[in-house]
């Protein structure tokens, strides 16, 4: 004997649309869960109509789907079963670690939501915890999530910067570029600090190297032809003969 429980109360919203299924040659229970991208599907067990435990998670997907127990069932191993489902935007934490059950869903090479265990596991080796990644937003499955050169732990745990910006203090250089250069990846280049003028050399092309903090005090360039401007460390950047070629700035 088997059984099916939908009416669920709160925000927990009962589906009328299950199929379910008992193999008798198999000896397990199934469930086909209908077409469906807005929610995901919390399968529950009990011997009893009491006592009910989570059995299983379905990500919502679209078409059909089947979900099997696995379960041995008997008449003598009597149990009963009920789903309901929740929209995703606002999914539990059923195995009570910290992350969300459609984040761990869908990771499933990664995480298990009825595994605690898995979010303090370090998935890509990274130096952050499957926990930490989560909260911080960053790429549980890629070591350097902003591919700027440093991995997300080193970012976080010895440098100060953010994992999700390659260029943590926005001065046109990348944080990896900074860090290995012994420049400080948390320095804006002086702009905080009333900085009037920054030539990055990234035209290309042109006679000017314009200024990029404002309008005021272009570079131009003197003695000086398209053949200067070169691929540097980053960007662009201009070659100069150290004789009679330089950058000249009025200074009015």
């Amino acid at each position: 004997m088997w059984g099916l429980w939908l009416a669920v109360p709160g925000a927990e919203r009962s589906r009328a649309d299950y199929w379910i299924s008992a193999h008798r040659d198999q000896l397990d229970f199934q469930i086909d869960i209908p077409s469906d991208t807005t929610d995901y599907h919390l399968v529950q067990s009990a011997p009893s109509v009491s006592n009910w435990g989570i059995t299983g998670l379905v990500l919502g997907v679209q078409g059909t789907q089947t979900w099997t127990s696995g379960d041995v069932l008997s008449r003598q191993n009597m149990q009963f079963y009920r789903v309901f489902s929740r929209d995703v935007m606002h999914p539990l934490d059923s195995d009570g670690d910290g992350i969300d059950d459609v984040y761990e869903l869908r990771r499933p090479l990664l995480l298990n939501p009825l595994a605690p265990d898995d979010a303090d596991a370090d998935g890509d080796g990274d130096g952050l915890s499957n926990r930490e990644e989560y909260q911080l937003g960053s790429d549980p499955e890629a070591e350097d999530s902003d591919l700027d050169g440093v991995t997300d732990g080193a970012e976080v745990h010895e440098h100060g910067t953010d994992p999700l910006r390659a260029d943590t203090d926005g001065d046109g250089l990348p944080d990896g570029w900074e860090i290995g250069n012994g420049f400080d990846p948390l320095s804006d280049g002086g702009a905080t600090y009333g900085l009037v003028a920054h030539w990055t050399f990234d035209e290309g092309s042109g006679a000017v190297a314009a200024n990029t903090v404002s309008t005021n005090w272009p570079g131009l360039l003197r003695n000086m032809g398209e053949g200067n401007w070169v691929a540097g460390r980053n960007g662009g950047a201009l070659e100069f003969d150290g004789l009679s070629e330089y950058v000249g700035v009025d200074q009015t």
